[in-house]
């Protein structure tokens, strides 16, 4: 039986070779590893220049007037129509390298990700955050941020995740019974 998920890992560091693109390529063999379809793409290669207001520059037919391939990273661009139903509602992780040993060098990216995913419905279900500069240095980080990574990629569509609102039907327990320990 074939699984009918996906998942899109997008790099946002056009190195290669780099910290974020270890992280990301541990994330894709756990992925993998689960017998989840995914994708790894780097922003770069779609995105050539920042985006701007769409209401000051979206064309006449509605398109997007910026010529680049965001549109080939399977999600349009912001605001024209269907794209907030197709955002919304997804599993979202966050895998991050710093050159900071400080946690709260990474504080701000985190709530960024943790508000889009409430703002769209969605489930934040994880971050994993490797410590690094050179170039692979992520992979001397003792706290094991790759290993984390992939573990994080086989569970992405499995992780449990809860984010109580005053709305949210819960039955008052995070964890099955069987799971707490005595």
């Amino acid at each position: 039986m074939s699984n009918p998920q996906s998942l899109l890992v997008l790099v946002g560091s056009p190195r290669r070779s780099g910290n974020s693109a270890a992280l990301a390529a541990a994330v894709q063999r756990g992925t993998e590893q689960a017998g989840t379809r995914v994708a790894l793409r780097f922003i770069d290669d779609h995105i050539s220049s920042f985006l701007r207001d769409c209401r000051t520059c979206r064309r006449a037919d509605g398109e997007c007037a910026i010529g680049d391939g965001y549109r080939t990273l399977f999600f349009d661009d912001f605001l024209p129509a269907g794209v907030i139903e197709r955002m919304s509602r997804k599993r979202i992780a966050l895998v991050l390298a710093s050159e900071e040993t400080y946690p709260g060098a990474s504080l701000g990216i985190v709530h960024q990700i943790q508000e889009y995913s409430r703002y769209t419905h969605s489930e934040f279900v994880g971050v994993v955050r490797g410590v690094g500069n050179s170039r692979s240095e992520v992979v001397r980080d003792p706290g094991e941020p790759l290993l984390a990574a992939e573990q994080l990629g086989r569970e992405m569509f499995t992780r449990r995740y809860s984010d109580f609102r005053l709305d949210t039907q819960r039955s008052g327990r995070v964890w099955p019974q069987e799971d707490v320990q005595s």
